[in-house]
């Protein structure tokens, strides 16, 4: 969508340090359906730039909303919620014009919008011809194969003997957070990672996880055609790099390999590839703001982001389905000082004890349980798709099937774990005791299964982070993150007097952002007419009840009046956005703002801050088009 005329949020940063670099020319391919995506055809937008000091610097966030300008699509609120793909390819050329190196960034955007920060540098740090790397071992590598995008930018990697293992091997001098991603094709079982310590498995028949080990703070796998895009976010250090290796030493082995990139920072927790539709609105706010509830786009109010959110399971595991071996005593502590847990143990120490709730459900789901306990234990949703977790050191031990994500967080002694897996008929929650042998015993608490994805997702913010004022009661809860815990207060909404209402706007950066407008509101409508005489005599006599003034042309619009309610200081920004907009939305129907002028409030001259804002909706009570 077309934003402001202010500065653009997305830059992108290519370099060579190699030298001998004069000129660059970018493609850039924009499309909703990633398949659609092929570099052989006319790109959206080509453009060329010379390097100062080796590098080139390009702003794209304007060219790609207005590829995506959606305006005025019958789709609107379709296309207003579902990621657009985009693909740049870079071409190095020399002084003579030959090709040099070419350099491919792949990501994807809602809105417009691709990074929490003003500006994303998509600078790679490792070279993505696997040829330069320096610690190869036993890899035949041959160039110019077909990629996911029909170019043929691909490479071939084969092993050139057996029984040994193909490596390749790129060490780097890097520290911090680093998201390592890389396009594989082929029928083996691969390991990625930052080292030999740190990684993944990754079977590139079946698309799935097949193991983690050591330090992965997050991992995501896309699917282009044939092609998966792996990436893995890892805390690198000295000597780190990109590693891919292959799982099974004997047999011949042969996958092709396209567009490696190592780049700083976590790319994966608010670009989720999972799911494509966005259930809630997640929009830009300075870095003092703090999640407290998301606003959904279909409801005019805002929910608390940490509630059950309609689980689609019943807490009491006495209900389940399935209780085969297993004693069940209500009444336990849990782990937020109440007694609302259960103690579960198997009736016998030879076979597990089995807990299972089958279910109805279709689509991507997350399972979530409190667990405490000292015996492994398996969780998922059926036998063949699970985590198994130790519940004493909260440690995975092996991930099996279809687990697309998963996030553990410590709770004083006990462990939340939640999952996120592709639901079918008869699937549902199942919790296994790992080792039948021996007694086992755990605590259960609060099981649930809500649908989407709640785990790889980060709110920035939401409409009202609302005051002391519009409190009836502050607890501390915790928002799970894959790789992160951040404990918020939990700001309860009691709004006794007025409705809420959400008001839509695009802000500077091209962004439908949301507010909730919280207090007195005020409605009210202006008509306009003409009118005319009219004859109303009939046969020599006259209509006693009908007038001579008749009126034609009638006409009614509707105009209302908002108050934010209490907001704190630093919001001025986003009301100033506000004030400056073009386009409107009050609870999803068009509007326009009527007011022009406007004042920053602080808390030094007003105490508390309260705007007002004169809104008329943009269509009008009665149609005047004819």
């Amino acid at each position: 969508m077309k934003a402001l005329q202010l500065r653009s949020p997305i830059n992108v940063s290519y370099f060579n340090s190699g030298g001998g670099f004069s000129s660059l020319e970018l493609s850039i391919y924009v499309n909703r359906d990633v398949t659609d995506i092929d570099t052989t055809t006319v790109p959206d937008y080509s453009l060329v730039s010379e390097p100062i000091n080796q590098r080139v610097n390009f702003e794209i966030a304007e060219l790609i909303r207005s590829k995506n300008d959606y305006l005025y699509d019958d789709d609107f609120y379709t296309a207003r919620d579902t990621a657009t793909y985009v693909l740049l390819r870079a071409v190095l050329l020399d002084s003579d014009g030959d090709e040099i190196e070419t350099k491919y960034n792949f990501f994807k955007v809602r809105d417009g919008y691709v990074e929490r920060n003003e500006v994303q540098l998509l600078d790679s740090e490792i070279n993505p011809d696997p040829r330069t790397w320096s610690n190869n071992v036993n890899a035949t590598i041959s160039d110019n194969r077909d990629d996911p995008f029909g170019g043929t930018d691909a490479y071939f990697i084969e092993d050139t003997s057996d029984p040994s293992a193909f490596v390749l091997d790129e060490v780097l001098q890097l520290t911090g957070v680093h998201t390592l991603s890389v396009f594989l094709k082929g029928s083996n079982t691969i390991q990625i990672g930052a080292d030999p310590s740190n990684v993944i498995i990754f079977n590139l028949v079946s698309g799935k996880i097949v193991g983690t080990n050591g330090d992965i703070i997050a991992y995501d796998i896309f699917k282009v055609g044939e092609w998966f895009k792996i990436s893995i976010v890892q805390n690198m250090s000295l000597n780190d790099g990109l590693r891919i290796r292959e799982e099974v030493p004997a047999g011949a082995a042969a996958i092709r390999l396209f567009n490696p990139t190592i780049i700083k920072g976590n790319l994966l927790n608010f670009t989720p590839t999972q799911v494509l539709l966005q259930s809630n609105t997640q929009v830009f706010s300075h870095s003092s703001i703090r999640p407290l509830y998301m606003l959904d786009r279909k409801e005019s109010v805002a929910y608390d982001l940490n509630s059950s959110l309609n689980s689609e399971i019943d807490p009491d595991p006495r209900t389940w389905s399935t209780q085969f071996n297993t004693t069940i005593a209500a009444d336990g502590d849990d782990p937020f000082g109440g007694t609302d847990a259960y103690s579960i143990s198997d009736t016998n120490d030879v076979d597990p004890f089995v807990l299972r709730d089958i279910l109805q459900l279709t689509g991507i789901h997350t399972l979530s349980c409190f667990v405490l306990g000292d015996k492994p234990i398996q969780i998922g949703k059926d036998s063949d798709n699970y985590i198994i977790i130790n519940p004493s050191t909260g440690i995975i031990t092996g991930v099996v099937g279809d687990v697309l994500s998963y996030d553990i967080l410590r709770v004083g002694g006990w462990f939340k774990i939640s999952i996120v897996q592709n639901m079918s008929l008869n699937d549902g929650l199942k919790i296994r005791d790992q080792i039948p042998t021996g007694p086992g015993a755990i605590r259960l608490f609060n099981p649930t299964i809500i649908k989407g994805n709640l785990v790889n997702f980060t709110p920035f913010f939401i409409a009202n982070p609302l005051v002391n004022s519009a409190i009836v009661s502050i607890t501390r809860r915790e928002f799970f993150l894959i790789n992160q815990t951040l404990t918020i207060p939990e700001k309860i909404l009691c709004e006794p007097k007025y409705t809420p209402v959400k008001v839509s706007f695009i802000n500077k950066f091209g962004v439908i952002q949301d507010l909730v407008f919280f207090k007195k509101r005020e409605d009210s409508f202006n008509t306009t007419q003409q009118d005319f005489k009219a004859n109303i005599l009939r046969n020599g006599t006259y209509l006693p009840h009908t007038g001579q003034k008749q009126i034609i042309n009638k006409q009614a619009s509707a105009k209302l009046k908002l108050s934010t309610g209490f907001y704190p200081e630093e919001f001025n920004e986003v009301f100033k956005q506000l004030q400056y907009s073009i386009n409107y939305w009050i609870d999803d129907e068009p509007a326009i703002l009527t007011g022009s002028n406007f004042a920053f409030k602080t808390s030094v001259n007003d105490k508390l801050i309260n705007y007002s804002f004169d809104f008329e909706y943009a269509n009008p009570d009665i149609n005047d088009i004819r």
